[in-house]
């Protein structure tokens, strides 16, 4: 009995420990449209909002998604923005050259090359978008088009 007692304690704290850590924003790797640069999120400072957007360059909602964060990127500028997708890196190069993202200073984007986010989040359409608070604690998971009113509107609840 006493052996049953500690397994189920075991199991308890082990699936806390799971669901704790997946709360925290995950440490991945993304390779910059650069072609050289390598970005960890460990590297993700505290002290702003952070947006996950994973996407596919050839999806229309993701295409749409885009076009209405940057139609209000005023508004959105006290959040940082990581824009990522397991496509080949041309693919993403040419979606953000057409966006023209790097001319913002809020977003990075990159290719998830490991597919550590489908395989970690269990993701299997896009867009996904994550909303993360100043402290990389998960507040928000959107399946789907998220659109930068309910961006901004999510933003305010956490703050």
């Amino acid at each position: 009995m006493k052996y049953l007692y500690c397994i189920i304690c075991i199991c308890f704290f082990s699936c806390t420990f799971r669901t704790q850590k997946r709360d925290i924003l995950p440490s991945f790797n993304l390779l910059l449209s650069d072609s050289i640069t390598k970005f960890n999120t460990e590297k993700i400072r505290e002290g702003k909002i952070i947006v996950l957007v994973y996407f596919s360059p050839d999806c229309e909602h993701c295409q749409h998604e885009t076009e209405q964060i940057l139609a209000k990127m005023d508004s959105l500028t006290k959040i940082d923005f990581y824009f990522f997708s397991v496509e080949p890196l041309s693919r993403i190069k040419a979606f953000n050259n057409y966006y023209r993202l790097s001319k913002y200073s809020n977003i990075t984007i990159g290719r998830d090359y490991a597919f550590f986010f489908p395989i970690h989040f269990k993701a299997n359409s896009v867009p996904w978008v994550l909303i993360y608070d100043e402290k990389k604690k998960l507040e928000r998971v959107y399946e789907g088009g998220l659109g930068s009113t309910s961006i901004v509107q999510a933003v305010n609840e956490i703050e």
